[in-house]
C-alpha cells in the first residue's frame, strides 16, 4: 500500500500503487512500473484481478486491478513532487479497513475486496498468471 498527499481532496490518501498508463503502453506494463515506482518493488508474477469502471454514467474510465507476487525489494523512483510512504498490513486489516471506510480509494477498495474473497474462497488459483517481464 502507499500513502500520498492527493490534491484533489487535501489530504493523504491509503492506496494501491498506480498511474497513468503512457500512450500505447500495454496495462500491465504500466501496472508493473508503477509498482516498482511509487512502491520500490519488482514483481516476479502478475495476475489480473478485476476491472473498475469508475463512473459508467459520465466516464469511459476503466481501470485494471493487478495482483502482483513474488515480489522483490529495490528502490523507489519517484517524480521530484511525490512523497509516497511505502505500508504493509494484513490483507485481513486492508478489508477492515474497507468496511470502516478508512479506505475510500475506489480502485483500492475493488481490488482489496476482490482478493480477499478469491483467497477466503479459494479462487486464487483461478486467475491466470501473466508474465512479469517488461523493460
Amino acid at each position: 500500500m502507499v500513502r500520498q498527499f492527493r490534491n484533489a481532496f487535501s489530504e493523504e490518501i491509503l492506496e494501491l500503487p498506480a498511474g497513468g498508463v503512457e500512450e500505447g503502453e500495454d496495462r500491465r506494463i504500466c501496472a508493473l512500473r508503477e509498482l516498482s515506482e511509487e512502491a520500490g518493488y519488482r514483481a516476479q508474477t502478475i495476475q489480473k484481478l478485476c476491472e473498475v469502471r469508475t463512473n459508467v454514467a459520465i466516464s469511459g474510465e476503466v481501470i485494471l486491478v493487478y495482483l502482483c507476487t513474488d515480489l522483490v525489494k529495490t528502490s523507489q523512483h519517484l517524480d521530484s513532487e511525490e512523497d509516497i510512504q511505502v505500508l504493509e498490513y494484513p490483507i485481513e486489516e486492508l478489508f477492515q479497513m474497507v468496511i470502516d471506510g478508512r479506505i475510500t480509494d475506489a480502485k483500492t477498495i475493488a481490488g482489496i475486496t476482490t482478493y480477499y474473497g478469491l483467497l477466503k474462497n479459494g479462487g486464487l488459483e483461478n486467475l491466470p498468471k501473466l508474465s512479469a517481464e517488461y523493460e
